[in-house]
Order: C-alpha cells, then structure tokens, then sequence
C-alpha cells in the first residue's frame, strides 16, 4: 500500500503523540484498509507491554545507588493508564503508585519502587519509561476518528455512514477524559480534529465487509485501548 512519509503529531507532555501517514493510492477493500490501520499500533501495544514489563524488572533489580540516578516520572502521569499502572503496580508492589512521602535512604532491591518513591515522582528504568509512554502513543493511534489508523479501522467496521457518529462520540468522550485529568489526551484531540480530520480517500471496494476475525481483533485492541487510557482512580 503505497503511502506518504510519517508526520509526527507534537505533544507538550511526551514530546511526541503519534505519527499521521496519508494513503496516496486507494485500499483494495476494507479488508486490506483494516489490516493496514490495525498492524502498526496493535504491534506497538504488545511491543510496548513488554518492553515496560521488563523495564520494571530492571528497575527493580537496580542497586540503591543507580536507582537514585534513574529518570523519574509523575505518579499523576503514571496512574492516568489503568493498564499501565497496573502492571506498574503489580511488579514494583501494591501500592507504589499512592501518593508518599518523601523518603531518604534505600530499600532492599525488591522495593526500589516503593522504598524511593515520593509524592509526586517515581524513579523508573529508562527501558520502562519508554514501554510505558509509547504504550499510551500506540493506544491514540487506535481511537476511532480522525484520518488516523483508529479511524480507518472504523471505516473499515462500520463504513462510510457509520464511522462519523462514532468519531463524533469518540471525540466528546475523548474531550471530557481530557479536561478531567489528561493533557497528553486533549493535546490529541485537538490536534487531530483541527489538522486531521478530513474523510479518507474512496476505496476501491466499499462494499465487501470485514470478516468476524477481524471484528473480533477490533474488539480486542478497543479492550485494550480502553484499559490503556482510563485512569487508575
């Protein structure tokens, strides 16, 4: 599928929110639309999980000394993906997440995250910053509207009639989460329907539906996606 270079969506919070490509020639079907959209970001959610996954085994094997030096992310920023900070949680220990004190001094290996954690930040090995960040990109990337790969799974799934209610109910929903609690979700938002929210181009065939495999890949990755960019609390 012939399309344009990637242009990276700017974000104030991680730097980077997503990557946008253009379709230069006209799917196939929706079949192929929707293999081309789901690919990319579905990948980078498992890559993600387990590159954070094993991030946080790094972390917690560090020793007192290179722990202190490790880059630190807000707790706030790190409870905003129930999936995230949930496996943040479960590998560096229940709780690890809840506001703290400040505290001075090591824990044994097993509780770097807990024993250095304070109220507002929580040092994390650079391996796990990055599962953990590009996890939440890979995540907008799926939502469905805008010329993005969400939205064309969308378009793929419910056609020409039935992708912009879904955008439109996506984007309030998306707005509100934003204004609630997530700077790196309304930065997207609007950024995506000011600058990318033009119809896609025609495909070849737009009458042949998706098959239920691909219905229920769709499903899978909107459990996810969902998981991802819900919050803890």
């Amino acid at each position: 599928m012939e399309i344009t270079i990637p242009t990276f969506v700017p974000s104030l919070v991680t730097g980077i929110a997503s990557s946008v490509t253009t379709l230069k020639a006209p799917p196939k079907n929706k079949q192929a639309l929707f293999d081309f959209a789901f690919a990319g970001p579905f990948t980078g959610m498992i890559l993600s999980l387990i590159a954070l996954y094993f991030g946080l085994v790094l972390t917690v094997s560090t020793d007192a000394a290179s722990y202190a030096n490790l880059p630190a992310l807000p707790v706030q920023f790190l409870r905003e993906s129930a999936l995230g900070g949930g496996i943040i949680d479960g590998v560096l220990g229940q709780g690890v997440l809840d506001a703290l004190p400040p505290v001075t001094g090591a824990t044994s290996a097993s509780g770097a995250g807990a024993g250095l954690a304070s109220a507002n930040n929580l040092p994390l090995h650079p391996l796990a910053i990055a599962g953990y960040i590009s996890l939440n990109l890979s995540a907008l990337s799926l939502l469905p509207f805008g010329r993005t790969d969400g939205g064309r799974m969308s378009l793929a799934l419910f056609g020409r009639n039935g992708s912009p209610p879904v955008g439109l109910i996506t984007s309030l929903l998306l707005f509100l989460r934003g204004a609630f609690g997530s700077d790196l979700i309304l930065f997207y938002t609007t950024y995506i329907l000011f600058f990318q929210n033009e119809p896609e181009i025609p495909l070849r065939n737009e009458v042949d539906e998706v098959d239920f495999s691909r219905i229920l890949l769709a499903t899978v990755s909107g459990v996810l996606v969902l998981l991802t960019l819900l919050p803890m609390d």
